[in-house]
């Protein structure tokens, strides 16, 4: 098979010919300070004011577990874990997080870091930059991570206890099908048996010196990148980089650093992967191709390129789309990526990946053929393409648009990316213009040709993995091989598509009146009232430039419906849009659609209605029709619902495999009772669900709209929002006053002491603990504020005493809430992983810290220290318009002014106020436990 990028290259250089682009070198970004130290280090500086007063550090590794011999097996994923357990400017476990702790960080936040097969990369991110000591500080962190961690004996023996409870967390069924799928696919490659996570043999028998040596192999400047990015001065940041880091020594006859090829085949690669956990099938078409080399990465051909790979993958994931909402589709989700073959830098893949129906993975592998087929023959529509060229110039120019209020992050994703994969380093302005040049050059006949190339005879690879059970039974390779044969003899016609209208309105509703304009200077907002009774707040905001986010609510919701409407009630959401709006099904709607930065959804929660939207400045009267059109003309198609109720029918079908599904149901049980309001719907119920009852319910939910408060915060003009207020939203009809039942709901978790202890068979030994501790709280601002700092003390402590101190978790989930309905209702909600042998143990370190804390209250420094990161968050979510819009919500529905005092009362909240109120809500002594354990452990 001849190469993609050699036919690519054909085209490109006769360029001025048939209107190709010319192969030219990006300029890298002029804003970036980018550089290489003498010993090999290659670094990215950028200054960026947002968020302010903040800065993210990176240190990129190009190395990975591909690096690991057999008997390293999970050593990179080690170093990763070590490299928070001492260094030589940070002695001592743990010192470098605390370093970040103290200066309004957290771990997992502020400071983390990631292993992958062919990288390693270490994150500070969002550091508030207080002082210059903290940039130096940083740099050292940086420094001390690249080449300088202590590694002591003690340190890497108490690590290994807790990535085993890593593998045991992540080792699910997904992880499993993943790591087999790999094995095969990958046979014949260092991929096939490089797991990040490693051979937990290895992890907790491997000698100290091994891991030092791999240390000093692989950990080296020429392998490194430095990123950072933030609202610091660029030229001191780069003399302090040089300072901090030239003094590192340069490798003497250093590993040569490989990037491991993946074999091609001839005959198809067909791999059939089951696993007894699982609850989904799926089945994937591979076409592997080669990468786009490093040479023309570095051109504008790396943007024609990538827009090909777009153009075409959506054009049949469109298609694919289609298919799967008729009823008689052999598949219930399908699409099309054109990116790396699995996990692999060294072969690229265009991919055909699908979720079968039930009994039809032949005729699923079959559809998924016969469409590829028919794009590689025919290729696609100018329709088709057209309608994706839109939305990509429509996703661009946004970009370009809000260019000068980015967030740092998204300049660290493309550093990062420019480091380990040589991917561009230009400018949004560089970027939207070469995208808006070669769209206008690319049409079906480009495309068409890309997939000439990229789909073959050769290097195929098919892979089916799903549920181990005995009344579900697989192909053979052979009936594929003969599938993939008889496919390719069917008479494929071309593809053809029905037309629909351009427009989503063509009639306009009749308009209304804005009543009533008032100002609130507390909130800087201006306040319409409308004829209809719809209040609308404008607030503007330069936090972007060109977007405006909507919210609209009203009182209500789930609430009023009787019990016997609850499972209808249930899937509402799911439901209501699947008849798309008015006339138009969904697949019009997004072909219409196409080309508008705007979109609205609706949702129905307990006591709430509510749509919320976005859009850019120009295409904000697509966001009110579609509004308008939601209120009042949502579509119905009972096809589509069959095929809704078919993919759920499936979804249950296979879900009690999965211990976790065990798990949740015995949690939502043992909280609640047979309440029938609260209980999951069951295969069982599927039957009684009535399509026209949920709409029905739709309709009332929003019957009031009236009632409803619209919020629009970004880059509000008054004038030209008025007349589309008039026009979509006064013409509303007013409707009919709700009946709000919530206050007839009772105290819904049970009160008391409840235990719950269920064995189950697992593939991978674990023991899953739920606790929850409930009871009900006033509802108050500085309540909310301190239970969040609970919150916050309880990951630090669950963190210390029972992942690092006993190695019994990889982690606990701590979530604290005080809910608004039931008024003051509060919960303490822990969950983890752990060994079964280690059951016992943990729950008693698990208890003994909420002990201690209620004897003891908090020491003043982390108080101090989680106050100023609280501050510091609610500091940077100010800086967006959803805060604003969630904070005008909460005023105008609510009464509740949850941010004029915010600062006050965070600040006054003592360690006496933490330790009050966890005494106030154990002392209520209403505890829930749930425990998950394998079925031989009594």
């Amino acid at each position: 098979m001849k190469s993609v990028f050699f036919f690519l290259t054909c085209l490109l250089s006769v360029g001025s010919v048939i209107g190709q682009p010319t192969s030219s070198t990006f300029p890298i970004d002029t804003n970036v300070r980018y550089g290489k130290l003498s010993n090999g280090l290659t670094y990215y500086i950028r200054h960026n004011p947002i968020p302010e007063h903040k800065a993210c550090f990176y240190l990129v590794q190009r190395v990975g577990s591909i690096q690991e011999e057999d008997s390293q097996s999970g050593l990179a994923h080690f170093l990763e874990h070590m490299a928070f357990n001492g260094s030589v400017n940070f002695p001592g476990r743990k010192r470098s997080v605390s370093f970040i702790e103290n200066n309004g960080g957290q771990f997992g936040s502020n400071i983390n870091a990631y292993t992958s097969y062919d990288e390693t990369v270490y994150n500070l991110s969002d550091i508030i930059l207080s002082n210059d000591a903290v940039i130096d500080s940083c740099l050292l962190i940086l420094h001390d991570w690249s080449g300088f961690l202590t590694l002591d004996n003690s340190e890497i023996d108490k690590e290994r206890a807790i990535i085993k409870e890593e593998w045991r967390t992540r080792n699910n069924a997904q992880s499993r099908l993943t790591d087999k799928l790999y094995s095969n696919l990958l046979k014949g490659s260092k991929y096939a048996t490089r797991s990040p996570i490693g051979n937990m043999d290895i992890v907790e028998n491997f000698g100290y010196q091994e891991l030092k040596d791999y240390y000093r192999k692989w950990y080296r400047p020429d392998l490194q990148g430095v990123v950072i990015v933030g609202d610091f001065n660029d030229t001191l940041m780069e003399n302090k980089l040089k300072t901090v880091f030239s003094n590192i020594p340069a490798p003497i006859n250093p590993a040569k650093r490989i990037y491991y090829p993946v074999p091609d085949n001839e005959e198809p690669q067909i791999a059939i992967i089951t696993d007894p956990e699982a609850t989904s099938t799926s089945v994937s078409l591979c076409f592997k191709h080669d990468v786009i080399p490093d040479s023309i990465k570095i051109t504008d051909q790396e943007t024609y390129i990538s827009l090909l790979r777009i153009l075409a993958s959506q054009a049949l994931s469109d298609r694919l789309s289609v298919i799967s909402k008729k009823t008689d589709a052999p598949f219930v989700v399908a699409n099309v990526s054109s990116s790396n073959f699995l996990i692999t830098k060294t072969k690229d893949s265009w991919t055909l990946s699908a979720i079968p129906k039930k009994g039809k993975i032949e005729e699923c592998l079959a559809s998924l053929l016969r469409e590829n087929l028919r794009a590689y023959k025919y290729g696609f529509t100018n329709a088709e393409i057209d309608r994706i060229k839109a939305s990509l110039s429509a996703s661009y120019e946004n970009l370009y648009n809000n260019r000068n209020k980015q967030n740092s992050t998204a300049y660290v994703n493309q550093y990062v990316q420019n480091f380990l994969n040589n991917t561009p380093t230009i400018s949004f302005e560089t970027k939207y213009n070469l995208v808006k040049n070669f769209l206008l050059q690319i049409g079906p006949k480009e495309v068409s040709g890309y997939l000439q190339q990229v789909i073959s005879e050769k290097n195929i690879a098919i892979a089916i993995t799903g549920p181990q059970k005995d009344n579900i039974t697989y192909p053979d390779e052979h009936t594929f091989l003969e599938l993939i044969k008889k496919t390719k003899e069917e008479d494929i016609q071309p593809y053809v598509e029905k037309k629909v209208p351009s427009t989503l309105m063509k009639k306009l509703p009749k308009k209304g009146k804005i009543i009533k304009i008032t100002t609130d200077n507390k909130w800087g907002t201006t306040n319409w009232v409308l004829s209809n009774g719809i209040k609308v707040i404008l607030k503007k905001t330069d936090f972007k430039d060109d977007q405006v986010t909507m919210s609209a609510v009203s009182k209500g919701g789930i609430a009023q419906f009787p019990d016997k409407d609850i499972l209808n009630a249930s899937v509402i959401n799911d439901v209501a849009g699947l008849g798309g709006l008015a006339s138009f099904s969904n697949d019009d709607l997004s072909k219409i659609l196409v080309g508008k930065s705007a979109s609205a959804s609706v949702s129905v929660s307990l006591t709430t209605q509510e749509i919320r939207g976005w859009s850019s400045v120009k295409d904000m009267e697509t966001l009110f029709q579609i509004i308008y059109l939601q209120l009042t003309s949502p579509g119905k198609d009972k096809e589509a619902y069959s095929i809704f109720i078919n993919r759920l029918r499936e979804q249950l079908q296979n879900a009690n495999e999965n211990p976790l599904t065990t798990m949740n149901d015995t949690i939502t049980h043992t909280m609640y009772g047979e309440n029938p309001r609260i209980r999951k719907i069951k295969l069982s119920d599927l039957d009684s669900l009535n399509y026209d009852r949920i709409l029905e319910m739709y309709k009332t939910c929003f019957s009031n709209l009236g009632s409803l408060t619209f919020t629009f915060v970004g880059t509000i003009d008054e004038a030209a929002i008025k007349p589309l207020v008039e026009q979509y939203l006064a013409s509303l009809p007013k409707g009919k006053q709700l009946t709000n039942k919530t206050e007839e709901y009772p105290y819904l978790i049970k009160k008391g002491q409840h235990i719950k202890t269920v064995h189950v068979e697992m593939q991978t030994p674990k023991a899953s603990v739920f606790n929850v501790y409930s009871g009900v709280i006033p509802r108050n601002l500085k309540n909310d504020l301190t239970l969040n700092l609970l919150q916050q003390v309880l990951g630090i402590m669950f963190n210390q005493n029972v992942r690092e101190d006993a190695g019994g978790t990889y982690g606990v989930n701590t979530n604290v809430t005080c809910n608004r309905f039931p008024e003051g209702l509060t919960k303490i909600e822990i969950s983890y992983d752990t060994a079964p042998v280690s059951l016992n143990r943990t729950k008693l370190i698990v208890h003994a810290c909420l002990e201690h804390i209620a004897n003891n209250g908090v020491p003043k420094e982390v108080m101090d220290m989680l106050i100023n990161y609280t501050l510091q968050k609610i500091e940077s979510a100010q800086k967006t318009d959803e805060y604003w819009t969630s904070v005008l919500q909460s005023y105008y529905l609510y009464g509740e002014d949850i941010v004029s005092n915010i600062s006050s009362v965070l600040t006054s909240i003592s360690s006496d106020d933490v330790k009050l109120i966890i005494n106030e809500l154990l002392k209520q002594n209403n505890k829930i436990e749930v425990v998950l354990l394998p079925k031989e452990i009594n």
